[in-house]
């Protein structure tokens, strides 16, 4: 009886911790070596097995062998499954050079071992093979004289339609940005001078000849200072001609101590921010009597927005100081990495964990994302190691918007998180294992019982007897 209880107990303690067995993973390369034409191009694979991770991929020399893509990642992958990519290699000029991937990674071993390192592939580019030359054709067959012909009438001769010569029209139709007025004196050379606030325009020029070509228009982001854009116009013959246009985007006269000055302007405006600046109780107060949407900004040494902070007065009712600095060190940045998969990103941590109403946070990320991506904005609960997704923003100009009401750190990327570390209420292997403790104990209730009553039978047999 104590041995078949022993038995079920231990039976019992696999079921409800499992042990888990993963096997170690690997980022590999399908070949050392290749060797392509000038000209042509050819492809190798990079293999992710039971690994997550990416690989920086450089070449030694562009002007000899180039590559499609600088950087791989594997994505989401499960547990013993396999991820391939190709990058393609051209070669440019006869020589040699390197191909190296740089690995930075993680198995699914727990914890995940780190896969780091390099591989190298060599490329060698030859000479363009030329064809061999083709045989002359035979000579011409002497062919018999024209029998002289017996009608003397002249024959009809058939037209020939000259050929239209192609279009050299490199003029311009119109050209416009927005709804200013532009500046020129060659018609050729345009100028514009905004105000601070304007932090992007939308250039439109269009062809004299609906056959030419117009490339650069489309919405452009200002610094600060002087901004230079080139309109190219190719005509049909493939003549070309550059148009520019120089804007200049006044610099902001306003830093936070003249919050006074900036509210009495008509129009919204933008403050200068410097380091350490903090929007206090009492510049909020104003700005709510004021109700005007006030943009404080922080620039780069080149005059180039990093991030701005968005208050609307009209908006704003709880009152709360606000440190405008930002950094990319949040809490536990470690345990939020191992979290979530060690995915590429960008990481942004605030003062504080309470803001003014409506408060928005402008980031520039244009060095990471192109205009159109569709970003991940993650809420990260540092106290109890959490995840949240907040929501998806497409980039525009440049920037990506978080409307910010409580919390520090956050983290923006392309990447979708596995559902199984982003926060929920639900978690299925709680609710699983309860259920099969319940039916162990079951199990082990009606065991004992049925044991207990074969025991009882033998007794009552021999009190018979004994009677």
């Amino acid at each position: 009886m104590k041995k078949l209880i022993t038995n079920i107990i231990i039976v019992t303690l696999f079921m409800l911790f499992p042990v888990s067995v993963f096997a170690s993973g690997n980022i590999s390369v399908s070949t050392s070596s290749l060797s392509i034409e000038v000209g042509s191009s050819k492809t190798f694979t990079i293999t992710a097995y039971n690994a997550i991770g990416d690989a920086k991929i450089s070449t030694s020399n562009s002007g000899i062998a180039s590559i499609s893509s600088n950087k791989w990642e594997t994505g989401i992958v499960g547990e013993n499954q396999t991820v391939t990519g190709n990058i393609t290699v051209t070669g440019n000029s006869v020589g040699t050079a390197t191909i190296t991937l740089e690995l930075d990674g993680a198995t699914f071993d727990s914890p995940p071992d780190k896969i780091s390192g390099q591989r190298t592939i060599t490329v060698n580019v030859v000479p363009k093979q030329t064809p061999a030359p083709q045989p002359s054709p035979p000579s011409p067959q002497p062919q018999p004289s024209p029998q002289p012909s017996t009608n003397h009438s002249p024959q009809p001769q058939t037209p020939t339609t000259p050929e239209t010569p192609k279009s050299s029209n490199t003029n311009i139709s119109s050209i416009k940005v927005d709804d200013y007025k532009l500046d020129t004196t060659d018609n050729v050379n345009f100028t514009l001078t905004v105000k601070n606030s304007v932090d992007n325009i939308n250039i439109n020029v269009k062809a004299e000849d609906t056959k030419s070509k117009v490339e650069g228009n489309g919405n452009k982001t200002l610094k600060i200072g002087d901004n230079k854009f080139e309109i190219k116009i190719t005509a049909e013959d493939g003549t070309s001609k550059v148009y520019t246009i120089n804007i200049k985007r006044k610099t902001s006269n306003f830093t936070i101590f003249d919050i006074d000055d900036a509210l009495s302007e008509k129009e919204d405006v933008i403050i200068k921010l410097q380091d350490n600046d903090k929007i206090t109780k009492e510049i909020l107060e104003k700005v709510k009597s004021s109700k005007k949407t006030i943009r404080f900004s922080k620039y780069d040494s080149d005059n180039k927005e990093i991030y701005t902070w968005t208050i609307d007065g009209s908006k704003l009712s709880k009152i709360v100081e606000l440190d405008t600095d930002i950094t990319d060190k949040i809490d536990n940045k470690d345990k939020f990495e191992e979290l979530s998969e060690y995915r590429n990103g960008i990481y942004i941590k605030t003062g504080q964990e309470e803001y003014p109403t409506s408060t928005k946070l402008k980031v520039n990320v244009e060095k990471n994302y192109k205009n159109g991506d569709s970003i991940n904005i993650y809420y990260y609960d540092s106290k109890n190691n959490k995840i949240s997704l907040l929501k998806t923003e497409k980039v525009k100009n440049g920037s990506i918007e978080l409307d910010l009401s409580k919390g520090s750190n956050y983290f923006l990327t392309k990447a979708t998180l596995d559902k199984k570390v982003v926060e929920s209420d639900f978690n299925p292997y709680i609710v699983s294992t309860i259920v099969e403790l319940f039916a162990i104990v079951g199990i082990l209730f009606y065991m004992i019982s049925k044991n207990n009553k074969k025991e009882k039978q033998p007794e009552q047999k021999s009190t018979e007897n004994v009677q």
